[in-house]
């Protein structure tokens, strides 16, 4: 599994996280989509065998969402992003 925090460029009210959540989540090789809002942001979680970075971009973009990869904090197996700092 490999981790990626993407921002979402442009309008962030809650629903249109909801709806880039949405549009990650369909996605085949998806395990987990965490978002936040009041930050813009989506953490994924994926199958680097059956989607990519790449993919998840395109989706969004197919969706009506921008959205930019930022570097994600080295991660084991199993945890989290980091972004909480734990």
């Amino acid at each position: 599994m490999q981790t990626q925090m993407l921002k979402i460029m442009g309008e962030k009210t809650p629903q249109a996280m909801q709806g880039a959540t949405h549009a990650l989540k369909n996605l085949s090789g998806v395990a987990e989509v965490i978002d936040s809002p009041s930050e813009g942001l989506v953490t994924v979680r994926f199958n680097q065998e059956r989607t990519s970075i790449h993919e998840l971009r395109a989706t969004l973009l197919n969706a009506g969402y921008n959205s930019q990869a930022l570097d994600a904090p080295a991660s084991n197996e199993g945890s989290c992003c980091g972004g909480c700092g734990g």
